[in-house]
């Protein structure tokens, strides 16, 4: 049996639907290893949580296992819809999560990821510096936030995310 020889096939958005998928070896007989990966898009599943022009505050604690997972973490992924009519600046915590590791990322109607965590935090003060939180300026649009644990699970097997977002201008 030849190694190194190996085929891959991308489809991005398949519509729902039965999908069969035909393997055939090229050259001998042999062992053929197929893997079938599939991943949630965004955004067919969100929770719209409105349309502002003013400062709002938003704040909600949720199961991860409610939810697929689109990120590729194994793990459900939490996903919030909001619209800015005028530019304001966002705040982001997951203070008091029972998760005790988690991540924030923010995209755009287009679907492409503008920020996480990590590039911009905020100067909030956490109990759980693994707790993420994230501070980011936004002109008016329609915008995606996915909170998400980056741990399968915590000491109490509690596997909760508690998303804090305040917007102001």
């Amino acid at each position: 049996m030849q190694t190194g020889k190996v085929g891959h096939l991308f489809y991005e958005r398949l519509p729902p639907g039965t999908y069969y998928v035909i393997v055939e070896g090229n050259e001998t007989d042999g062992e053929i290893k197929t893997t079938i990966s599939g991943y949630y898009h965004c955004p067919d599943s969100y929770q719209d949580i409105g349309t502002f022009g003013d400062s709002f505050l938003f704040s909600e604690e949720e199961w991860m296992d409610n939810y697929p997972d689109i990120l590729g973490n194994e793990l459900g992924d939490i996903v919030y819809r909001f619209t800015l009519t005028k530019p304001m600046i966002i705040d982001v915590s997951h203070q008091g999560s029972k998760e005790q590791c988690t991540a924030i990322q923010l995209w755009d109607i287009e679907l492409n990821k503008l920020a996480d965590n990590l590039s911009n935090p905020s100067n909030f003060t956490t109990i759980n510096p693994n707790q993420a939180t994230m501070r980011i300026p936004l002109s008016a649009g329609v915008y995606y936030l996915i909170s998400e644990s980056i741990e399968a699970f915590n000491s109490n097997n509690d596997r909760t995310i508690t998303t804090i977002i305040e917007v102001w201008f």
